[in-house]
């Protein structure tokens, strides 16, 4: 099991990490994939502009952050359009793209 845990993350690299979401990136809406972990007809990439982040403070210590919004901006049948999208909204493209999505939801 640890062989195969270990051989996802090497083909995901940094997407198989708790902090993949980062601006250039392609991501699908997780309403573009299906329960079998295929793209839908009609699906397009949408691609991250900012991870809005709200720090969190302890006093004046800084102990963290919170992330507020992924906003992405994506073009469909020529149309340019923009969201702002909750994290567990989104899933990482090249994932999908490898058919690693039903593995990765699981790490």
């Amino acid at each position: 099991m640890e062989k195969e845990k270990f051989n996802l993350e090497k083909l995901a690299g940094p997407l198989w990490g708790k902090f993949w979401i980062v601006p250039g990136i392609e991501v699908y809406h997780r309403n573009d994939v299906d329960p079998g972990g295929h793209v839908r007809e009609k699906s397009c990439p949408l691609t991250v502009d900012k991870v809005d982040r709200q720090s969190i403070k302890n006093g004046e210590e800084k102990v963290g952050f919170r992330i507020r919004g992924v906003i992405c901006h994506w073009f469909k049948d020529g149309q340019y359009s923009k969201g702002v999208f909750f994290t567990k909204e989104l899933l990482p493209k090249d994932i999908v793209d490898k058919g690693l999505i039903l593995d990765w939801l699981k790490r």
